[in-house]
């Protein structure tokens, strides 16, 4: 059903038993998701008009893909999304009535909450043993990451480009791939960056409070990192 751009009204339950995919993307006008059964694998709401999801999302057991990308009048989900055991993906971005995450899958790998007004991630999130990705990008009301995100193991890729209020390098697991943290407030670098050996890319251009780098940083840029940083700027080894 997607770009059906003047649909508003649907079906109130959707009891297809056969049915996988349920797509609503770009559905701008439609302001309410319909029961659906719990057979469901991909949800996609993206760019709807919706406030909140149905009652019936906390029994979508088989359910991997959740798409909620730009649903600006959304607030906050379902307490029950925690029950969604095999949930791999979860697009929130752009919801910007976003201000809290509950509790969520241990499967989740991927976490997109790009320009929501969330404050603070839960300490919860050192539990997302399978989490990949978390893309932060200009959540501007988001203050410094738990400590928890470094028992991430499987931590791949973390994006806080544009998160104005974070002013401490994150703790990360050594696993980490791609850091981005442009235009935050940060002004060093940890000297334990060292031992993050798979870090292939490090953005921080338009850091204007960073000064500091740890002398055995170095060491990742001589093992081709890729190292963005505004120039100009004043460097402490």
């Amino acid at each position: 059903m997607r770009y059906c751009t003047s649909l508003e009204t649907f079906p109130s339950v959707i009891n297809l038993r056969s049915l996988k995919t349920l797509n609503f993307s770009d559905c701008s006008n439609l302001m309410k998701c319909p029961e659906i059964a719990k057979n469901i694998v991909y949800l996609n709401l993206k760019g709807t008009a919706i406030e909140e999801l149905p009652k019936s999302t906390g029994h979508l057991s088989d359910l991997i893909t959740l798409d909620l990308k730009d649903c600006k009048r959304i607030s906050n989900l379902l307490e029950s999304i925690c029950l969604l055991k095999s949930l791999v993906t979860i697009n929130l971005s752009g919801c910007s009535d976003i201000t809290r995450i509950p509790n969520i899958s241990g499967k989740v790998r991927f976490l997109y909450l790009s320009e929501t007004t969330i404050e603070e991630i839960p300490s919860s999130i050192g539990s997302l043993s399978r989490l990949s990705c978390l893309d932060l990008t200009n959540c501007k009301r988001l203050k410094n990451l738990p400590c928890d995100v470094s028992k991430l193991a499987s931590f791949e890729k973390l994006i806080l480009s544009g998160c104005t209020r974070i002013t401490r390098f994150p703790v990360v697991s050594s696993n980490i791939k791609k850091l981005l943290l442009d235009g935050t407030k940060i002004e060093e670098i940890p000297s334990s960056i060292e031992y993050c050996f798979e870090l292939e890319e490090l953005g921080l251009q338009n850091c204007t409070r960073f000064h500091i780098l740890p002398s055995s940083f170095w060491n990742l840029v001589y093992a081709s990192l890729d190292l963005k940083f505004q120039s100009g700027l004043a460097i402490k080894m």
